[in-house]
């Protein structure tokens, strides 16, 4: 009995010795292994990396999204299309996505993706409404723009084509020009008096920048449509000057003028239907300190002729002789330091020949915008915006041209 212990006892010391042995040996082979696999798995991240690394940098993007609430009181639309008897209440959304890719010095692209719902802007019959951010695309996401850059060396020349916005070659403003952060209503984001192509469309762009002048002469497609895009076109052309009137603070005023060739018919002739539609403008902002700054607009387009498809009206057909637009803007820091409070006031006057043709009344429709942005954070502001309209539609709607009041909030975040 004692010798069968003892030789269990050997067995086991033995068994202990030789296995130690062998799970070390074990140990030390996956460690060699994990360790072997390791370095496959850096070769293989600094591979990918390497390969990306042409097509990620440089690569800059950004965009937001607008919240927008708004209440009409008066609101004067056909009787049905008014879902809130005559104080509707509308919440609406957009979402910007910008892709700015940098190539060289001189080459780069750029995309810019849109989407949203909702507006308010059915429930009103005016010349000029009230949400210029609203996208009624029941959120189908869409192309806004997306162009090819080549800048001529140092020379300052610029060669942009592809989907062109028109509105980023003539008619800019500092004050009055982003209706995610600036005036929501259409009359202070753009002159009225511009007949501008029905949606961004094949376009070319050539532009010159320098310290003293700009100037920008554009080409686009005037119906949206690229099947054709030499029968109906829209053709630009504006000059930028950048006095030094105030030390050290920027100033531009700007002269512009415009053509669109897609079909019209004469008010006064309505055989006449081969007219084309044409105008000019002035647009000028000027920094007067480091927290205030001053703008002006003004449009005229020929007040003869009237497209019947004009989408910017409420599907009327409606021709505008002229729009003007001034406001002033300060920073007077009360929640933040970078809070913004704007002003401003324009009109919109009717084509004559419109009038008389049709036996209206053809009155100037009037806007007053007041808004305060509250910079909460670097990517949040918040912003109560009030409207009003006097002379709705030039009092010549069916439903009402009582004064149009409307208030609301909008929210941005950006990134």
């Amino acid at each position: 009995m004692v010798r069968k212990i003892l030789y269990g006892c050997v067995a086991v010391v033995v068994l202990m010795f030789w296995g130690g042995n062998v799970f070390a040996s074990s140990a030390d082979h996956l460690e060699k292994e994990l360790e072997s696999l390791k370095e496959r798995l850096n070769l293989l991240e600094n591979k990918s990396v390497t390969e990306s690394k042409g097509l990620l940098s440089d690569l800059v993007i950004g965009g937001g999204i607008t919240l927008v609430l708004q209440n009409a009181q008066n609101a004067n639309a056909e009787d049905d299309s008014l879902y809130n008897g005559k104080t509707p209440t509308v919440a609406s959304y957009s979402v910007d996505l910008g892709f700015e890719k940098t190539f060289d010095e001189n080459n780069k692209m750029f995309m810019h993706l849109e989407t949203g719902q909702g507006s308010i802007e059915s429930q009103l019959k005016v010349f000029s409404n009230v949400n210029r951010d609203s996208d009624e695309s029941d959120a189908v996401i869409s192309v806004t723009e997306a162009w090819y850059e080549h800048a001529f060396g140092g020379t300052g020349f610029k060669l942009n084509a592809g989907k062109i916005d028109a509105t980023v070659g003539m008619d800019e403003n500092a004050y009055a020009n982003d209706e995610t952060e600036q005036f929501l209503g259409n009359i202070f984001r753009n002159s009225s008096a511009i007949d501008l192509p029905d949606y961004n469309s094949f376009g070319l762009k050539l532009a010159f920048e320098s310290d003293k002048v700009d100037f920008t002469v554009q080409y686009l497609s005037a119906d949206g449509l690229w099947q054709d895009v030499t029968k109906n076109i829209f053709v630009s052309g504006q000059i930028n000057l950048k006095p030094a009137w105030i030390q050290d603070k920027s100033g531009n005023y700007r002269l512009y003028g415009w053509t669109n060739t897609k079909q019209y018919t004469k008010w006064t002739d309505p055989y006449e239907t081969d007219c084309k539609n044409y105008g000019f403008g002035i647009s000028f902002d000027q920094q007067l300190s480091d927290l205030a700054g001053v703008f002006a607009r003004y449009g005229w387009e020929d007040q003869k002729v009237y497209f019947d498809a004009d989408p910017s009206v409420s599907g009327d057909d409606v021709s505008l002789s002229q729009s003007w637009s001034l406001g002033v803007q300060f920073m007077p820091a009360l929640l933040s330091t970078d809070d913004v409070f704007a002003l401003a006031y324009g009109q919109v006057t009717p084509s004559s020949d419109y009038k008389e043709v049709n036996g209206l009344n053809g009155e100037m429709e009037n806007h007053i915008e007041i808004y305060y942005k509250w910079q909460v954070n670097d990517y949040l502001s918040i912003t109560p915006d009030v409207h009003i309209i006097q002379n709705p539609f030039g009092k010549d709607a069916s439903n009402g041209d009582s004064t149009i009041f409307v208030s609301g909030i909008r929210t941005q975040i950006k990134f």
